[in-house]
């Protein structure tokens, strides 16, 4: 189970990543609601607003409030510029 665990953190990382979802929200100023993310990036809101909240739990990316998601230290890593 840990492996999966692994796994699935990697997985979510490398797609935030190639969707450039950090770089995204930072330039709005740093937060961002979910029906926003997806419109831009041209994903699914749900599944999309799954990966998120997945990455919030393991410390990356922060939530405001339901849907409004802001980088943190951790996500600001995933920033091309880093």
């Amino acid at each position: 189970m840990n492996e999966m665990g692994v796994f699935m953190i990697s997985k979510v990382i490398y797609e935030l990543t190639k969707f450039e979802i950090a770089d995204i929200i930072e330039d709005q100023g740093g937060k961002m609601n979910i029906s926003e993310i997806a419109k831009v990036t041209g994903n699914d809101e749900d599944k999309l607003n799954r990966f998120l909240r997945f990455a919030t739990s393991k410390g990356i990316f922060r939530v405001h409030d339901y849907g409004v998601y802001a980088n943190n230290s951790q996500s600001l890593i995933l920033c091309k510029d880093t």
